[in-house]
């Protein structure tokens, strides 16, 4: 019987959450602007979209808000 051992990496993400944020404390606005390797999103875009991420977590965990169902997904 092959048994997972869970890796516990919680503790990091507070870590990880304030060298994000000083790391984008520290851009320039032209460095908002520069493309990155997820296809054509800018930092700016990437740094939205982990702030997105968040938010929804504290709205469902929090709240019990899971958001409104859109009609399409060209809606986004």
């Amino acid at each position: 019987m092959n048994t997972s051992i869970p890796i516990r990496t919680r503790h990091l993400f507070q870590e990880l959450d304030e060298l994000l944020i000083s790391k984008l404390k520290s851009l320039s606005p032209e460095q908002w602007e520069f493309k990155t390797l997820a296809g054509q999103w800018t930092v700016k875009q990437v740094a939205a979209h982990l702030l997105d991420g968040n938010l929804r977590s504290i709205s469902m965990i929090r709240d019990g808000y899971f958001g409104e169902n859109s009609e399409s997904i060209s809606t986004y």
